[in-house]
């Protein structure tokens, strides 16, 4: 619970540091009350839980992608990509931060050349790949197949009427980030 807890105030941290580049003080203050309020982030990393950890490598992810510059070294681009990679060792599913991460450096870094702006790309590029085959070739060892069968899941798990799940749609991420008042 303790790591959970650290988790979760990484988060709360990480939100007020986006909120203060964006616009602010204030903003990084609102942005992150709001998100000590909210019942779906407060549900997700008290839990232990692979989502809740993973929205706080996000929100840890575009902290050091919103100080990437024209001027940064290679240690800015390599903390970025080994964060990306330790991500991606935590859910598959975060290998969607590469897109991401593309189109960043390239409308970021508009002032550099093309060529400049797909070498500093290439570092981060290069260890989520080094990650993902490390994954894909751990998995072929280990169980003969690059990604893990969710046929032990079928029909295990949805077996209630889909007006119970509908009634638990306010504890989804689709709802606003809104406190509970």
């Amino acid at each position: 619970r303790l790591i959970m807890a650290l988790i979760h105030l990484a988060g709360l941290v990480a939100m007020f540091i986006l909120g203060n580049k964006c616009g602010g003080l204030f903003l990084g203050a609102f942005g992150a009350g709001l998100l000590t309020f909210n019942s779906s982030y407060l549900f997700s990393t008290t839990a232990i839980l692979l989502d809740g950890s993973l929205t706080v490598a996000y929100m840890v992810l575009a902290c050091l992608l919103i100080n990437i510059r024209p001027s940064s070294g290679w240690s800015s681009h390599v903390a970025v990509g080994v964060w990306a990679a330790l991500m991606i060792l935590i859910k598959t599913s975060a290998l969607v931060v590469a897109p991401w991460i593309v189109i960043y450096y390239i409308s970021v870094l508009k002032n550099l050349p093309l060529r400049a702006r797909l070498r500093s790309l290439m570092i981060p590029m290069v260890l989520i790949l080094l990650s993902f085959g490390y994954y894909y070739s751990k998995n072929l060892i280990l169980i003969d197949s690059p990604f893990p069968s969710l046929t032990a899941l079928q029909g295990a798990y949805l077996i209630r009427p889909f007006w119970y799940y509908a009634a638990l749609i306010n504890h989804t991420s689709f709802v606003p980030i809104i406190p509970p008042f």
